[in-house]
């Protein structure tokens, strides 16, 4: 089975479809997305819709669709060291979409753990804890600390 990985797409539409176009080529049975389908760049709405008709997708939430959903920083400075023209950035681009996006982005969760031919893989956006809190720069140097994560 072939896996296909893409991340912080970060509404890049036009790099979303050259690389899906390029996992469909290499014949993957499912593409994996470990989040930030949103944030950053202009196509909010476009991308998720993109993203949402992408056959055999296993996708999670990454920060980015966290401030969506749960809210960002409000003032600065912030332990997200967002800025204020990066908030007003999120606002607008939050603003621009669709309901149906918003669901879709609210049913992905921060983890899935699959197995495949063997193997189990955990998918998630960055390294969190079993609350959903993200960890700062963790250090993974063996397989105990590794799955105390």
């Amino acid at each position: 089975m072939k896996l296909g990985v893409i991340t912080d797409i970060h509404n890049n539409l036009t790099a979303l479809r050259a690389v899906v176009e390029q996992l469909n080529q290499m014949e993957c049975d499912k593409i994996i997305c470990c989040g930030d389908i949103i944030g950053i760049g202009p196509y909010p709405e476009e991308t998720v819709q993109y993203i949402m008709q992408i056959p055999n997708l296993i996708a999670v939430r990454g920060n980015h669709e966290k401030y969506l959903l749960e809210g960002m920083p409000t003032e600065y400075p912030n332990e997200e060291n967002m800025g204020l023209e990066e908030m007003q950035h999120h606002k607008w681009e939050h603003n621009l979409l669709s309901r149906k996006s918003i669901d879709f982005l609210e049913s992905l969760p921060y983890k899935i753990n699959v197995s495949y031919e063997g193997f189990n893989i955990s998918i998630m956006h960055y390294c969190m804890d079993y609350d959903g809190y993200y960890k700062a720069n963790p250090s993974n140097d063996n397989l105990k600390k590794c799955l105390q994560m």
